[in-house]
């Protein structure tokens, strides 16, 4: 086929709704690799200077592969982007219920929680590896998706309902003592501020383990799953057994009861399970669609 009958085709699928694929090994394929959506050369052939991508052999196994790595990066992307919001929108929900209460997180949890908790998890989502096989059906390129938003909405929902029933929980204790404040001067240390923050760094962890599901399982990323259990492990020490200049730096406010620590586990637990099930319905029922 003569070059210009080759771009022809190419922009022919374009223009009847296709995504175009176009492998060359000469100089006669720049036309066509030029105008398709992704251009594949084969190794040491005359096509590499259009191409968008050079295969290391000289057969058309790279396809799969060129097209497994897109979907894995985009799923990335996506995950990043969706725990990116979710944190967003559980500090404000936290930050929001504190100020009602007149209290506010400290500044040392602030910093734990953005450079340390933060911080960390969005590195390591980047390390997930590619499936070995490709799915059936096309991930949607768009983060303003219907049932992907919807999905985000159900997390949120779930997350920010077990953050009011702590506060709730936490005020019906025989122990609770409220410390009195005023809108001049917000007071850090409380009680409630405290146990957020036990419960909110818990909750940040958790778009890593359910927005994964569907694509790479969080437990085959093994740098993800070391920094989760370094989390869990800091995070549960924090909440059971920190020391006094631990409370002194954090201006944390803790309970003199050790079963409502574990409580907050418990409460962490049931919230991320939850999550769980609720993801695990939205992927059935987009791979029915």
């Amino acid at each position: 086929m003569k070059p210009k009958y080759k771009k022809a085709l190419v922009e022919l699928l374009h223009k009847i709704g296709y995504e175009t694929c176009m492998v060359g090994d000469g100089s006669n394929d720049n036309e066509a690799l030029r105008a398709a959506d992704v251009g594949i050369s084969l190794r040491n052939t005359e096509s590499g200077l259009a191409a968008h991508f050079h295969s290391k052999t000289n057969d058309i196994k790279s396809v799969p592969v060129i097209l497994n790595e897109g979907r894995t990066a985009l799923a990335q992307y996506l995950t990043i982007l969706m725990f990116t919001a979710c944190y967003s929108v559980l500090a404000m929900v936290a930050e929001t219920m504190m100020y009602s209460c007149l209290y506010e997180l400290s500044e040392a949890e602030w910093i734990y929680i953005d450079l340390f908790l933060v911080m960390s998890i969005d590195l390591m989502l980047g390390y997930s590896e590619s499936r070995k096989t490709i799915a059936t059906s096309r991930r949607s390129r768009s983060f303003f998706n219907t049932t992907r938003l919807f999905s985000m909405f159900c997390f949120l929902i779930v997350c920010i309902a077990v953050q009011v029933g702590l506060i709730y929980y936490l005020k019906e204790q025989i122990w609770y003592e409220h410390v009195p404040t005023s809108f001049e001067e917000l007071t850090e240390g409380s009680m409630e501020s405290t146990y957020i923050f036990f419960l909110i760094i818990f909750q940040l962890t958790f778009p890593a383990i359910v927005y994964t599901m569907e694509t790479e399982p969080v437990y085959k990323n093994t740098f993800m799953l070391i920094l989760l259990a370094v989390l869990y492990v800091i995070n549960a020490y924090l909440d059971l057994f920190s020391a006094s200049w631990i409370n002194d730096i954090f201006e944390f406010d803790v309970s003199p009861s050790i079963w409502f620590r574990v409580q907050i586990l418990l409460f962490a637990l049931a919230n991320l399970i939850v999550n769980i099930l609720v993801e695990l319905v939205f992927i059935f029922y987009r791979s029915r669609r």
